[in-house]
Formats: structure tokens, sequence, C-alpha cells
């Protein structure tokens, strides 16, 4: 499984947002201010991969969503500060062409593909579980509904 950078993933977000229409400023590493007509978003982006890969180097699911608990308050509490509403956004890396078609935009950087995925910390919080008993503060996203909750950047 290859590995790639946060900083890759920050850019294919950038790209992906200009792509559909956002002004983009970039506040912090992975942290983005996105204007479309007047409205903000402040996006925290999340670095995935579609589809996940286990430890053993076999596909393990898809739509990988999990945070840390404190990042959602993180991400509210920096929104604020912007006059901004506070997304979620998960970049993924697509490894499989087969998963193309479950993005409306893609770009491609360094010869690999990527797409993105986005939720408002709310929604999140609305639908967020506990990822497994041995990993306190961690939460993810029921993978059946990951395509009914999150949005699409043209949705937002």
């Amino acid at each position: 499984m290859p590995r790639i950078s946060r900083s890759l993933y920050q850019n294919a977000m950038v790209s992906i947002l200009n792509t559909v229409g956002f002004r983009v400023e970039i506040c912090d590493f992975c942290k983005l201010l996105a204007t479309k007509d007047n409205i903000k978003s402040y996006i925290n982006v999340a670095g995935k991969n579609l589809p996940y890969f286990g430890r053993n180097g076999q596909e393990a699911f898809f739509w990988e969503t999990y945070v840390e608990r404190k990042r959602l308050d993180r991400i509210d509490r920096e929104a604020a500060l912007y006059r901004a509403t506070g997304w979620l956004g998960f970049c993924y890396v697509i490894l499989d062409d087969i998963f193309k078609d479950q993005f409306k935009t893609t770009v491609k950087i360094q010869d690999r593909s990527f797409g993105a995925k986005l939720i408002k910390t709310t929604k999140y919080r609305e639908h967020m579980r506990n990822r497994a008993p041995d990993t306190y503060g961690v939460v993810d996203l029921p993978r059946n509904l990951v395509l009914q909750i999150t949005r699409d950047p043209t949705d937002i």
C-alpha cells in the first residue's frame, strides 16, 4: 500500500474545491476556508484511501471515515473564528478505478486520482459511533450510510 503525504491530500482537496468554484484560503495545514456565493465553509481535511487496506495489506473495507472525537470540537471552534460552517472533508486517493464514479469531481495529482466527500460536523455527530471498544475517543460513520450522509463538494 503506497504512503500518501498529507500535503498531497491537502493539495488535492484545494484543487477539487477550486474546480467546483470555491475560492480557497489555506488557514493552516489541512485547514481550509472555502467561500462560494458568500457562504463560508471551514474544512478540515482528512486524507483517506479508497478502498482501505489493513495492516496485512489486504483490502479491509470501503469508506474510511474515522476521526478522534476531539477533532470535531476543534473544527467547530476554529470555524467560529472565521464565522464559517464547520466541515470534515474526506479526501480519498482512489486506489481502484471502480470507485471513480462515486465522485462528481476528481483530480489527478502525481499520477493518482483523488475525490472528496464532505460532512458538516453537526451531521457527523448525529451519525457517529465508537469505532471499536478499545479505541477510546475514536469515532467513525456507519460505512453503509457514507454515500447517503456525506456530500460532494459540488453540493455544498
